[in-house]
């Protein structure tokens, strides 16, 4: 094992190691056999983290692309973005906070000139920063400095005609070269693809060039009703068929190309539907919505939120260590599962699930509380 880094959790703690690249939770007799001594937090009755493990920080509402499938509808910089200092101090609390990764997110992160000062002063506060990007903005002398990540996904969601029939813009030729200038610089790459009713038949199109270029992961996606992709969500969303195919493709796709495929906790309603073995799902980290207690999201006005779908607001970055543990906007993902309705109240996967993606429910639904309406067990108690 390589520069460990553990924090105190209630359970007992987490264990952040580089080497092999895994965040692990442990009980406290294994933290006590790791030297580490009793903590005040292993007498508090807690079911959240004592902090998020990641923060999803949106430094920029800038971007050149203009895709219609932008969940924050990014173009022009807005006027209260947080200054270099200002966002330097957010670190600080995030550090503070014994957060592990920061995720450097947009618009496009990369039209921001200070950013690889931010990525460096985050690691000189011991968080480790990772970044997604169009990769419109890497060029070679981009690709060298961004070995200040720890990795970068790149977003592709399909390649040459079927990215512009996806975003409505044409980026492919961006992204590859980004892709391809990453990995030549030895820098862990992975692929963030937004999974849809035009793309889902070319994803293998998708895997099989991300393989040939060395690509680490690609992370799939589900598209959410949020920001431009309002517009477009109907005609977009996958279908029922599809959702329920999703699982047995993803499975077929890791393993005919020995790639880690996996995906983001609002996919995983899709996956549930195919009855896994909960040991299993709970080992290899098969979580629903892990909104406002694995992730927080920070706007670039330094205003804070659950997830990056998330509606409500927690107040700032400022005010974290304060909110935390009882801000409203927390509790209300939080306490989902104390009062879940049919069918979610019933169903094996609840506490794993949490209700599926809360963002697409109170979209399609108008109320939060609703169980997620794309959810298949959701669909055949409706028929």
């Amino acid at each position: 094992m390589e520069e460990m880094r553990a924090r105190y959790e209630p359970f007992g703690g987490i264990i952040a190691l580089k080497k092999p690249a895994a965040t692990v939770y442990v009980d406290q007799e294994y933290m006590q056999g790791l030297g580490f001594a009793d903590s005040p937090l292993w007498h508090v009755r807690r079911a959240h983290l004592s902090a998020p493990i990641t923060a999803h920080f949106a430094v920029t509402h800038r971007c050149p692309m203009g895709c219609r499938t932008c969940y924050n509808a990014a173009g022009i910089a807005s006027s209260c973005e947080l200054p270099t200092t200002e966002a330097k101090g957010v670190l600080d609390v995030l550090a503070q906070m014994q957060v592990f990764t920061v995720a450097f997110g947009g618009g496009e992160p990369l039209a921001r000139e200070d950013l690889f000062e931010l990525a460096e002063y985050a690691r000189q506060r011991a968080i480790v920063p990772t970044l997604t990007t169009n990769g419109f903005y890497i060029d070679r002398q981009t690709a060298r400095r961004c070995r200040v990540f720890s990795h970068i996904h790149v977003s592709l969601d399909g390649i040459g005609e079927q990215y512009q029939a996806v975003r409505g813009a044409d980026g492919f030729e961006h992204a590859a070269r980004a892709l391809t200038l990453l990995t030549k610089y030895g820098i862990a790459v992975g692929v963030n693809c937004v999974v849809c009713r035009t793309n889902f038949d070319h994803l293998e199109e998708l895997v099989r060039f991300t393989t040939r270029l060395g690509v680490r992961d690609v992370i799939f996606l589900r598209l959410k009703p949020a920001g431009r992709a309002q517009s477009v969500y109907e005609s977009l969303r996958l279908t029922p068929q599809q959702r329920m195919q999703f699982y047995p493709y993803l499975t077929e796709l890791t393993l005919r190309y020995d790639l880690y495929c996996h995906c983001d906790c609002a996919m995983m309603p899709f996956i549930y539907w195919h009855h896994p073995d909960e040991e299993t799902l709970r080992l290899f980290a098969g979580e629903g919505c892990v909104g406002a207690n694995e992730i927080i999201e920070i706007l670039p006005d330094g205003r804070i939120k659950a997830c990056s779908f998330a509606t409500k607001t927690a107040g700032r970055a400022d005010d974290l260590p304060q909110v935390w543990n009882t801000g409203h906007a927390f509790e209300q993902f939080r306490r989902w599962t104390q009062t879940a309705p049919e069918p979610c109240r019933s169903c094996r996967y609840l506490q794993l699930c949490r209700g599926g993606c809360h963002a697409v429910a109170e979209a399609l639904t108008g109320t939060f509380d609703a169980p997620d309406p794309e959810c298949p067990f959701v669909e055949e108690r409706r028929t």
